[in-house]
């Protein structure tokens, strides 16, 4: 009738009224995601080779950003296993001509008693030793480091102790120890022959690997004043007292520097000493820009994937 069609054309769409009424009284944004999640099922079951391309891709690209966000968090993210370890520094001198470059032992010294910026500071020395009269010899890797070295890093012995002051004592890695002696406490105090020389086993501890990697040895650095100035071969490294900052330190070096400068102007001349958080110095500006590029451009593939 008239009226029916006039009631009609002011109502407008009845299918269309119909499906806002149900869209009103569900869950539209579930009720549709489960309608598009069946169509791509069906979609896939009718395409198994198109299927399993898309399994592939997914599989690749988040195998690969898996891979990265481990290598990313085991390198930038994860500090240092060491005490407060935003305030470990690794210092070097810096040659105007050359760069950076380690430290000689007498000039060590003079930071070592000049800074009060440092808490405290320690030098190693990288080396390879040969150990005889345990059975087979062979060649370990080793440092030389300063006694200060075990404080600053928060090493303590597993059995015995670290260095005192004498000469011929060495401390060796957990490894080590298990390798040649099966975890015997009994090797405290006994005599090791490294590159000929006795010396006396004092401890054994868990070495820090990052400053020396694969170290299986550590042996007593005494740097000397007598030493030449020009040999740069021991590195060192620091703590920053509480209340100083990068910056601040920074500025009391560029003083001690002048100093070292002026007393010894034929071997310090024109040298100039710089700060760096040891976390950059081990992992080093340009592998940490390239993990993040790699991490960026993994995680683009893995956006398109």
């Amino acid at each position: 009738s008239d009226a029916h069609t006039a009631a009609r054309r002011d109502l407008g769409n009845v299918t269309a009224l119909q499906e806002q009424y149900r869209e009103q009284s569900g869950f539209p944004l579930l009720e549709n995601s489960w309608r598009d999640l069946k169509f791509a099922i069906r979609t896939l079951r009718r395409n198994p080779v198109f299927t399993l391309a898309c399994a592939a891709t997914l599989a690749v690209g988040l195998g690969a950003m898996t891979t990265v966000l481990c290598v990313v968090s085991a390198f930038l993210w994860k500090p240092l296993p060491y005490p407060s370890p935003e305030r470990l520094v690794a210092i070097k001198q810096v040659d105007p001509r050359k760069g950076l470059w380690p430290f000689s032992e007498p000039a060590w010294l003079d930071l070592q008693q000049r800074s009060k910026s440092l808490q405290m500071t320690a030098a190693y020395r990288k080396m390879q030793l040969s150990l005889t009269g345990t059975g087979d010899a062979e060649m370990n890797q080793a440092g030389a480091v300063t006694p200060s070295f075990f404080p600053l890093f928060g090493v303590t012995p597993i059995v015995g102790r670290v260095f005192s002051e004498q000469p011929k004592e060495v401390v060796i890695g957990r490894t080590l120890w298990k390798r040649k002696w099966q975890e015997n406490r009994a090797v405290v105090g006994s005599v090791l022959a490294l590159d000929g020389e006795s010396y006396t086993v004092v401890g054994i501890a868990d070495l820090p690997h990052d400053l020396l990697p694969g170290s299986e040895v550590l042996i007593p650095l005494t740097p000397k004043a007598t030493e030449s100035r020009t040999a740069h071969d021991i590195e060192a490294v620091g703590r920053l007292t509480a209340d100083v900052n990068m910056t601040q330190s920074r500025a009391e070096l560029a003083v001690i520097a002048g100093s070292m400068a002026g007393q010894n102007p034929q071997s310090d001349g024109g040298w100039s000493l710089h700060l760096i958080p040891l976390s950059d110095e081990l992992i080093g500006p340009r592998t940490s820009g390239m993990i993040w590029m790699i991490f960026g451009a993994v995680t683009f593939l893995w956006l398109l994937a």
